[in-house]
């Protein structure tokens, strides 16, 4: 408080002085202007002393503050990370199914300040006797990066496509804008042109075209429940569970992938199917996949090394498909030698049946893409596991719930025009259409 008290002295002494000059009957009007002047300085020293006191007093609350949290961890070093899920859930079931165990310092509590808002790690709980109401905790986020490894190998969309790590929610990508349609113009390049010019001829210019695309994160959402005898008594086995193929990976990766193949956009993901760059080429038989198909799709199909992709239900009629004729080539050319088993490739090309695409004869039944031009943008420090034993107090169980956001949308706005004829549209995804016109 010393620089305080030294300015408050110190207008004390100019309303001393100004107090002088006006208690002189003869004073003159300069005296006069002087006074004022001494009084407005001793007003302002008076003002900043003020504030000066209220800062020294904020300082010293949250200095008491930092010293009270220091005294509460007991100077403890930060607690290390669980190495695997399973030390969390027995950490878990110590302190909150057991009981009467000391609680494992490497959990970290939450607490919901909004019922309406999705639960977020906002502060430590009072753990008052380890009650149900007190037990919301939350799992590390490097376990939570074992749970998403395992979840990328049965995906079908995140293994090939282009991945983009995220700081915020939305992330600006600059595209070339490819939409060019005049013939002998390629739309490649997003306006670069090359000229043949005589030698020391002036050279003609060209700029190159930019578009903004947006790729926004939302939330996927994953929620469970567990007896807290099962905890009790099968502990590791369930986290082994939970963060295998049947657990929150595996929902997590058919979840994405559907998104990532229909989604509309919105609150969501906008898939292939939905999406303004895919090609959508017309089917030649209502309610069925033929030969003509395929070569339909692999004539509008501009892309690296795609792959096919088709619901199960179709996996028959490409198994029986005919060739240019219906004696000859019976699916032999597709499908390699009969006696060498049936490999995964169609037209030379890796294909993958999955329960994600429509039913056959619909939009989209089968669809052939590089998925290299679809970037999936990764919200970095924003995908949590959390646990509750106050939500099901009541049934005794625990609640887990997992909390990812992942944004994705095709790279391309629109197909490509070809500058041969200025009319052909290719892409890297191409879609069978419905009808047959």
């Amino acid at each position: 408080m010393g620089a305080v008290t030294d300015l408050l002295a110190r207008a004390q002494s100019l309303f001393g002085q100004a107090k002088t000059i006006l208690l002189k009957p003869d004073a003159t009007a300069e005296e006069l202007a002087q006074a004022e002047s001494l009084k407005k300085e001793a007003e302002g020293l008076k003002a900043r002393a003020a504030q000066l006191k209220e800062i020294e007093m904020e300082a010293d609350l949250l200095q008491k503050q930092q010293e009270q949290q220091a005294e509460n961890k007991g100077n403890q070093p930060p607690a290390p990370d669980f190495k695997s899920w399973s030390e969390f859930v027995v950490a878990l079931t110590d302190a909150f199914v057991s009981k009467g165990k000391t609680v494992d310092r490497r959990l970290k509590f939450w607490e919901e300040t909004d019922e309406d808002a999705p639960a977020r790690p906002t502060g430590r709980k009072d753990m008052s006797g380890i009650t149900g109401a007190d037990g919301g905790v939350l799992i590390p986020l490097q376990q939570l990066n074992q749970i998403m490894a395992v979840a990328a190998p049965m995906s079908v969309v995140r293994q090939r496509a282009t991945i983009i790590n995220m700081s915020g929610r939305t992330i600006k990508l600059p595209v070339l804008d490819q939409t060019v349609t005049a013939a002998g113009e390629p739309s490649f390049f997003g306006g670069v042109k090359v000229y043949w010019e005589e030698e020391a001829a002036t050279i003609t210019a060209s700029d190159m075209q930019f578009k903004q695309s947006n790729l926004v994160a939302h939330e996927l959402v994953g929620y469970t429940a567990v007896a807290n005898s099962l905890l009790r008594d099968a502990g590791v086995a369930l986290a082994d569970f939970l963060g295998g193929p049947l657990g929150f990976p595996g929902a997590v990766a058919w979840a994405e992938d559907y998104a990532f193949l229909r989604g509309n956009g919105v609150g969501k993901p906008l898939g292939v199917l939905e999406s303004p760059a895919a090609v959508v080429v017309p089917r030649n038989t209502l309610s069925d996949i033929k030969y003509d198909d395929l070569i339909a799709m692999e004539g509008a199909y501009m892309g690296g090394e795609g792959v096919w992709l088709a619901t199960h239900a179709a996996k028959k009629k490409l198994l029986a498909m005919n060739g240019p004729t219906a004696t000859n080539y019976a699916g032999v050319y597709m499908w390699g030698s009969a006696k060498d088993g049936v490999p995964n490739m169609l037209l030379g090309r890796p294909i993958v049946f999955v329960d994600k695409l429509p039913a056959v004869g619909e939009k989209g039944d089968m669809m052939l893409c590089d998925f290299t031009f679809y970037p999936i943008g990764n919200r970095q420090n924003a995908t949590t596991v959390e646990a509750d034993t106050s939500e099901k107090f009541g049934k005794n169980q625990t609640a887990f719930r997992i909390v990812s956001r992942v944004a994705g949308q095709p790279w391309l706005s629109a197909p490509i025009t070809l500058a041969g004829d200025a009319t052909t549209k290719v892409s890297p995804f191409v879609v069978l259409k419905k009808e047959t016109s």
